[in-house]
């Protein structure tokens, strides 16, 4: 729960955030409720006098107007509660309240008593909506900040949305065995804020895993899950995960519907193309072919997966002629898979007794291609992680006429080096996930990508900045995870660029 205080200056309705917390009623709020706090004064001077500011006690008897009803001159309906509230404080602070209570086109400009309908989710929040209007204050979490968002771009509160904005964006990520994620989206996509839409895209696409374990995840529009459902970009555990995730969505679509046949159908035709069955593992595609799904939709499933079958059973040159077959590329073009076969983790403990300059390194193998054809083949890879700076000692260059002594010299940076074990080329994407944790959840937090090449002349390359330096090693990073918040961990995926 957070409480955000806002002090509106000369307009009421332009406001300026102060300051955040996160216990439920802090000294501030109290402050407006319980009493008038201390006024504040300058320095008195002879010439300039003595500047005074009562605004805390003013804003005290506007919360008291809020909780005595004897001057309030019009009623709200909202549910099954009734709010005594002026039209004063309302018109000051809302365009959409001033022209529905004073303008004689509207027959709510007549009544002394007004019904407002609203959704059962913004019912709930109305409470904390009024008390913001005469207060500036009010308790946003993960569940009430839609519902006070749609009030406030309802009536025209643009502090209060952009307060609701901010929160949006900076917490997005899960929270307990939940996220709000996908839900924020879809309504920020509507209503055309720009900003929550792009965290909450950044979030869906990295934290995908998680999002299909989400309770509203069956809530996604089908337009928005075949938009991350093409992208090469999403993160997953692996491909038949995805298709697992997507026949859970369908499922829970098709509960909605009333079990529609022909509704359902129209969903599994909209959606099914995007999964790559080429990208399955042969095992877990023949055990697929018992699925009651699949049997239940055999006729738009069946033939993909047996295309993918035949993948995975023929040899280089067949293979490449059943990919021009298919005209589909993208099938066979793997995403970003977090699975043991096409990553590793490496994690650093007791980050803050890790030396300036330390180096931590890992070795691991991944496949040559997604094919189980080629199952024993596989790419060996040796990675460097500089996460405090790199340092290039001092050296003697030998010349001719004379030597050079060349000096130390220092980046900071925070470097992954990665150096192929074997001269074989090989085209390949790498990307680097990195975690971080916010109010106690740990979910990837960046990514960076490069596509390297490597042959006999080019072993080994850099990524730098694969995060702002001072982002990990100032005080209070947020990619501090673990128990302790003293942990650093990143994810590295190599998959081999598809020919096109």
């Amino acid at each position: 729960m957070q409480c955000l205080h806002i002090q509106a200056l000369a307009d009421w309705k332009r406001s300026h955030v102060l300051g955040q917390c996160v216990k439920e009623c802090c000294a501030c709020c109290k402050d407006y409720i319980e009493g008038a706090p201390p006024t504040k004064k300058t320095w008195f001077g002879l010439d300039t006098g003595q500047h005074v500011d009562n605004f805390r006690i003013m804003l005290h008897r506007l919360f008291s107007l809020y909780s005595d009803p004897e001057l309030s001159d019009v009623q709200l309906v909202v549910g099954k509660k009734v709010f005594l509230v002026h039209k004063l404080i309302l018109s000051m602070c809302s365009d959409v309240f001033k022209t529905m209570l004073t303008n004689p086109q509207w027959p709510e400009s007549y009544k002394d008593r007004i019904v407002l309908k609203e959704e059962p989710e913004c019912i709930q929040v109305f409470q904390d909506f009024m008390k913001y209007i005469y207060t500036g204050t009010i308790h946003l979490t993960h569940e009430s900040v839609l519902p006070v968002l749609t009030l406030a771009d309802k009536y025209g509160i643009t502090d209060l949305t952009e307060v609701c904005v901010d929160f949006m964006c900076n917490h997005c990520m899960m929270t307990g065995s939940s996220t709000s994620a996908v839900s924020w989206l879809q309504y920020s996509v509507m209503c055309g804020h720009k900003e929550v839409e792009k965290s909450c895209l950044q979030f869906i696409s990295m934290n995908f895993q998680k999002i299909i374990s989400a309770p509203d995840f069956s809530a996604m529009s089908v337009d928005f899950l075949v938009t991350f459902l093409k992208s090469s970009d999403l993160i997953i555990h692996d491909e038949h995960t995805l298709f697992l995730g997507l026949k859970k969505w369908i499922l829970l679509q098709s509960e909605k519907t009333g079990h529609n046949e022909e509704s359902v159908k129209q969903l599994v035709l909209q959606t099914i193309p995007y999964i790559r069955f080429p990208l399955i593992r042969l095992s877990q595609l023949l055990a697929m072919k018992q699925d009651k799904f699949i049997q239940r939709f055999k006729a738009v499933i069946d033939e993909k997966i047996n295309h993918a079958i035949k993948f995975h059973s023929a040899k280089g040159n067949d293979r490449f002629i059943l990919d021009s077959v298919s005209g589909e590329s993208l099938q066979y073009e793997a995403r970003n898979y977090t699975s043991d076969i096409w990553s590793t983790e490496l994690m650093i403990e007791n980050y803050h007794d890790l030396g300036e300059y330390d180096v931590r390194a890992a070795f691991f193998s991944t496949p040559i291609s997604s094919s189980d054809a080629d199952e024993n083949c596989c790419f060996d890879w040796h990675v460097d992680l500089y996460p405090k700076g790199v340092l290039f000692g001092s050296c003697m260059m030998i010349g001719l006429q004379q030597n050079f002594e060349i000096e130390s010299c220092a980046y900071k940076t925070v470097r992954l080096s990665v150096k192929a074990m074997s001269k074989i080329e090989r085209h390949v994407h790498i990307t680097v996930l990195t975690a971080g944790m916010k109010d106690g959840v740990e979910y990837i937090k960046r990514t960076t990508s490069k596509i390297c090449f490597f042959d006999e002349h080019c072993l080994v390359h850099n990524i730098d900045y694969i995060l702002p330096y001072m982002d990990l090693n100032g005080s209070d990073s947020k990619y501090m995870t673990g128990q302790n918040h003293d942990t650093f961990r990143i994810m590295i995926i190599i998959k081999p660029v598809l020919r096109r």
